[in-house]
This record gives structure tokens, C-alpha cells and sequence, in this order.
């Protein structure tokens, strides 16, 4: 669908209302959640200091965003290929949602930076968004369950990819300035912020099932 008959046909208000409380619940739990990005990220500055973490911080939010346009390119094409990939990737997206769901509930403090080099770099930063899972299913699920619905606009498409961008170099850098502050927040309380966490993900994969 073209940028322009979007705005006079009135879909861009249903894709805002679906943003705003679909999207944007599972978005933000995603992002500043425990997860390989936001833990890489605290435990550097925790342990290197954030003058010294600055490179690996910035290797994260530009792998992030390539991974992003990635997957905005594999999802287009999939569209293209098969009318039925939409409803697929809406069950595929619900599993995932529900996986993640449990992921959290049921995961504990723990360190992830034994094996890590003595200086984290760009490229350690950059290179680990190809081999983050989570990531990659986030762009997927994201973009073909939230914005290819109401169209295959680039510029809509783009935009929206431009925001997840955002989003996620937000919740790096959120967690690198939280260091050990926000550690021993959340190894105290753990519990229940993932219980918390957990059943506003399951309530998100059931709106995307009924969507």
C-alpha cells in the first residue's frame, strides 16, 4: 500500500492504536529486559567503567540495527512469496512470545561475562548481534506481525525500523548506566519483576492471537 492512501483511508490510525497498545508493551518488556545486549552492556561498564565501555556500547546499537534491517528486508520478501507467511509468522511470533514469557519467569541473577576478552571492542559489540537469537526474532516477529499487516510501505517500514533502532540503543545504554546499581536491584527483587514481566508478555501473545 502506498504512503499516501494510508493517510486518507484511515490505516495509520489502526497501526498507531495497535503501536500504542500491542506493540509497544511487548516492545519496551523486550528491549529492558534481562537479555544478552543489556546485560553485556551493564556488566562492562560494572566491571570496565563507561569511558572504556563507549566502543563495545556502540558496536551493540549499530549491530542492532543492521540486524533490524535485515530482518525488514527477509520479512518483505517472505510477504512477497506467500499469501498465507502472515498468518504463520502471527502463531510463530504468539510461541515466541509465550517462550520469552517463560524464559523470564523462570530465570535467575547470573554473570555472563566470564569468557569475555580484558577490553571489550566495537567489533566484540558489533559481531555479537549475529549470533543473538533474541534479537533476531524480535526484528521478525516485530516487523511481520505488526507493521506488514497494514502495509509494505518503505517508508513505514523504515521508519518503524528506525524506532526499534532507538529503542534498543536506549535499553543498552540504560542498563550501562544502571551498572551495579540496577544489578542489585534486580537480584534482590528478581522474583517478582519477572513474574511481573512474564504475565504482561502472556497477555501480549493472546491480543496478537486475537489480532
Amino acid at each position: 500500500i502506498p504512503a499516501e492512501p494510508l493517510f486518507r483511508s484511515g490505516i495509520v490510525k489502526k497501526m498507531i492504536l495497535n503501536m500504542l497498545f500491542e506493540y509497544l508493551p511487548y516492545a519496551l518488556i523486550t528491549n529492558f529486559t534481562p537479555g544478552p545486549n543489556n546485560i553485556l552492556a551493564l556488566n562492562s561498564t560494572k566491571t570496565y567503567g563507561f569511558k572504556r565501555s563507549w566502543k563495545v556500547l556502540l558496536g551493540i546499537c549499530l549491530g542492532f540495527t543492521c540486524i533490524m534491517i535485515i530482518c525488514g528486508i527477509v520479512c518483505i520478501s517472505l510477504k512477497k512469496v506467500s499469501d498465507t507467511y502472515q498468518n504463520i509468522m502471527k502463531y510463530i511470533g504468539a510461541l515466541y512470545i509465550f517462550w520469552l514469557a517463560w524464559h523470564i519467569f523462570k530465570s535467575k541473577p547470573s554473570s555472563v561475562l566470564e569468557n569475555s576478552p580484558k577490553e571489550l571492542t566495537f567489533l566484540y559489540g558489533f559481531i555479537a548481534q549475529f549470533v543473538n537469537v533474541k534479537v533476531m526474532l524480535y526484528g521478525m516477529v516485530s516487523i511481520s506481525t505488526f507493521i506488514l499487516p497494514y502495509t509494505q510501505s518503505a517508508l513505514f517500514i523504515f521508519l518503524f525500523i528506525f524506532g526499534m533502532s532507538i529503542l534498543g540503543a536506549i535499553a543498552a545504554l540504560v542498563w550501562a548506566l544502571a551498572g551495579s546499581l540496577f544489578q542489585d536491584f534486580l537480584n534482590r527483587h528478581y522474583r517478582i519483576f519477572n513474574t511481573v514481566m512474564g504475565l504482561i508478555l502472556v497477555k501480549s501473545a493472546f491480543d496478537l492471537l486475537l489480532h
